[in-house]
């Protein structure tokens, strides 16, 4: 009887941590060592415009959740589903893309917001005070703008 209670109660604990792995796993990712990680909860990332010596233009993009590097341009890291608020004026016209020339945002004189819906890397710049643009500053596509501009890294 002992053993039959014993049987039971082992079967009984083995369907309850495999359908607790199985949950957990269906509620994150899994790392490459096969532990499950969990999925980041979905934020929301500010910009907004100042005034800085930093820059050749007299302006930056600043953030809390990122750094100002070399001539004031912005680092950024987000993932898929995070949301950035990017300032725009018509003292600061933005652009705004994926590293292509086709611009989410072209010149845009009001402030934007943007969902990540994928990985990879996007630039933003203003059309005015932003410097060095491969394809100048009233267009996308320029991946190596600084001043006033910033790279956002999706993950």
């Amino acid at each position: 009887m002992k053993r039959i209670v014993s049987l039971l109660l082992s079967l009984a604990l083995g369907t309850f941590l495999a359908g607790h792995l199985a949950c957990q796993q269906s509620s994150s990712t899994s790392s490459p060592y096969g532990n499950p990680t969990p999925t980041p909860s979905a934020q929301t990332i500010n910009v907004s415009t100042a005034s800085s010596g930093s820059s050749s233009t007299g302006y930056i993009y600043t953030s809390s959740s990122g750094t100002n590097g070399t001539g004031g341009a912005l680092t950024l890291s987000a993932h898929v589903g995070y949301t950035i608020n990017l300032p725009g004026s018509s003292l600061h016209p933005l652009y705004f893309d994926n590293g292509t020339s086709t611009c989410i945002f072209s010149g845009s004189t009001t402030n934007q917001s943007y969902t990540f819906s994928s990985t990879g890397t996007y630039y933003f710049h203003c059309g005015n005070h932003a410097s060095g643009c491969s394809a100048g500053n009233g267009a996308c596509g320029s991946t190596n703008c600084n001043a006033m501009a910033g790279v956002i890294t999706v993950n």
